[in-house]
């Protein structure tokens, strides 16, 4: 991975992981807990992304939650759905959609390596 991009995906996660005592994040309905939905883990970029996000989540003592899609457009969306109701402290997306809708979650979102269509979220 390019070291521009390695340094904004570890700025990203650092912002999501801002220090909060734990009972901030259960007056705030969230946990420790980050939601990573990536397009395909065999392609050989991902993994070093996803090692590099675990690896400061953990630090941070968050837990990563991993969601492989595919590239399938239906799977990212329920995946999106249903990491809603872990309550995740922010969510990590690199899209497989070309248009995505902001999950409508109290998560932090940040899109990685692409910027869908339309997005108005951070990436």
């Amino acid at each position: 991975m390019r070291e521009p991009l390695r340094q904004r995906v570890m700025e990203a996660v650092e912002n999501l992981l801002s220090a909060q005592p734990a009972l901030a994040r259960l007056r705030l309905n969230r946990t420790n807990m980050i939601g990573m939905i990536i397009p395909d883990i065999t392609n050989p970029f991902f993994p070093g992304v996803v090692r590099g996000v675990e690896d400061v989540a953990y630090k941070s003592s968050y837990r990563l939650v991993l969601c492989n899609t595919d590239n399938d457009p239906a799977k990212e969306a329920t995946y999106l759905s249903d990491l809603k109701s872990f309550l995740p402290a922010g969510l990590l997306i690199i899209p497989s959609l070309i248009v995505l809708s902001h999950p409508s979650s109290r998560a932090s979102v940040v899109c990685v390596d692409r910027r869908p269509r339309g997005w108005k979220g951070i990436s």
